[in-house]
Parts: structure tokens; C-alpha cells; sequence
């Protein structure tokens, strides 16, 4: 057996590893995406036809909706912080991105005293940790590529600003 086979034949397994991680990523984010762009349209039609408050406040239809994009919006932003090959194993890349969906937080999903907008929030977050979750090997090796987008850390972009200032 020469050299270059066993090499090519290396690269392949680990390419077909990797995809399947970069297609759990990409899943991920296109679900994140799809249907916050969904609970969005539902919140827009709401405010459209201005049934989405009740006095000073929001109708319990518009504390139904709009918390589940904006949670969906958090959770894509933190997944995009993420490299695919930040993960050992594709295992391990599902069940943190379980984590990540079940623990994102922002300011505008920061824990909240309306039973709605806790009840939205929560189904959400349930709702793609299944989704990643039911995902198979199969379901992966079918997933259309998406436009890369990556979220700099906090580390990154510091390492950026003080690069960008040492040159100005």
C-alpha cells in the first residue's frame, strides 16, 4: 500500500467527518434563521393590523411571538461563535449546541415575569434542542450549504482592535 493512499484515504474519512459537523452548523443555523424570519412574519402581520398592543402594553398574542424570534436570533448569533472544527466528535458538537439553545441568553430573553413570554421562550428552546437532537447521519449528508458567517468572540475582536490600532 503506498504512501499517497493511505493519506487521500485519511483526508476522506476526516473530510466526511468534518462535513457532517459543518452540516450540523449549518443546520442549526438555517433553522435559527427560517424560523425566526417565520415568528417574525406572524409578529409583523400583528403590528400591521395594530392588534399587537393592549393599553401601554403587548396583547398576550404579541408576548406569544415576538420573544420566540428574538430568542432565535440570540441563539444563531452564538452558534455563528462557533468553528465546526471547535468539535471532537459530532456527538459532542449536538449536545453543546443543546446547550446553547437551552442557555442563550440577551436582554431581550433575560428571564421574564409574563407566564407567555416564559411559555414562548421555553418551547422554542425545546423545540430546537429536538430538532438537533433527532437529527441523523443521514439528515446531515442532505444539508444545502449556507452562506459562512462567524460571530467574533470577545477575544477575537479585541485581538482585531489592537491590531487595527497598532497599524493606525
Amino acid at each position: 500500500m503506498n504512501a499517497d493512499f493511505i493519506f487521500d484515504f485519511a483526508f476522506i474519512r476526516f473530510s466526511n467527518f468534518m462535513n457532517k459537523i459543518e452540516n450540523l452548523h449549518t443546520a442549526i443555523r438555517r433553522y435559527c434563521i427560517e424560523n425566526s424570519s417565520r415568528w417574525w412574519g406572524k409578529y409583523y402581520e400583528l403590528t400591521s393590523a395594530g392588534t399587537d398592543r393592549a393599553g401601554f402594553g403587548y396583547t398576550d398574542e404579541a408576548l406569544y411571538l415576538f420573544p420566540r424570534y428574538m430568542l432565535l436570533n440570540a441563539i444563531l448569533v452564538e452558534v455563528e461563535s462557533y468553528r465546526p472544527e471547535d468539535f471532537p466528535t459530532l456527538e459532542e458538537a449536538k449536545h453543546f449546541f443543546c446547550l446553547v439553545a437551552t442557555d442563550t441568553q440577551s436582554e431581550s430573553t433575560q428571564p421574564q415575569d409574563n407566564k407567555i413570554e416564559r411559555k414562548a421562550i421555553n418551547q422554542e428552546r425545546n423545540k430546537l434542542c429536538k430538532f438537533i437532537e433527532q437529527l441523523t447521519v443521514q439528515d446531515l449528508l442532505s444539508v444545502e450549504p449556507l452562506f459562512y458567517r462567524h460571530v467574533l468572540s470577545e477575544k477575537e475582536s479585541d485581538s482585531v482592535w489592537e491590531k487595527l490600532s497598532a497599524r493606525w
